[in-house]
């Protein structure tokens, strides 16, 4: 398979990968699905779709890190408590 664009939206990416758009996205925050973050978008390259089409692998690296999720040690002391 050959694509004719550097980067894909996840939706596009998800409809040439045969998943639905939200598995698409929650295969993006894991890291299984690499993405380019571009603000608030998020872009799917075109190699990436390639190889995982041509049945490569990938796997979330472990030191991922979804700058969506607060940590707990994020917390300020009022917060934690209000979550106690």
């Amino acid at each position: 398979m050959r694509l004719d664009r550097l980067t894909y939206s996840v939706e596009d990416a998800s409809r040439l990968l045969g998943i639905s758009r939200s598995h698409a996205y929650l295969l993006t925050e894991t890291g299984e699905l690499p993405c380019i973050r571009l603000g608030m978008c998020k872009r799917i390259a075109g190699d990436v779709i390639e190889a995982i089409v041509s049945g490569k692998k990938f796997r979330a690296d472990p030191n991922y890190r979804n700058d969506n999720n607060v940590l707990p040690s994020q917390y300020s002391n009022n917060e934690q408590e209000l979550n106690d």
